[in-house]
């Protein structure tokens, strides 16, 4: 139940311009023990997208 809840809050989402909100989703309407880890590896995904975002197109076609 939880996977799907997370699931629904990170579907659709913008990693980069919706990242407070997401963060204050899982701070007010989860108090599980992962809320942390969670948090944590959203905030990954999002700085991993940005840093592939501003990648130069060659890096990513491994040239």
């Amino acid at each position: 139940m939880a996977r799907e809840w997370v699931e629904s809050i990170l579907v659709g989402s913008h990693l980069v311009d919706g990242q407070v909100a997401v963060l204050d989703e899982f701070e007010t309407n989860y108090n599980g023990g992962a809320q942390k880890a969670i948090k944590q590896a959203y905030r990954d995904l999002c700085e991993r997208y940005a840093e592939l975002r501003n990648a130069p197109r060659q890096a990513l076609d491994g040239q």
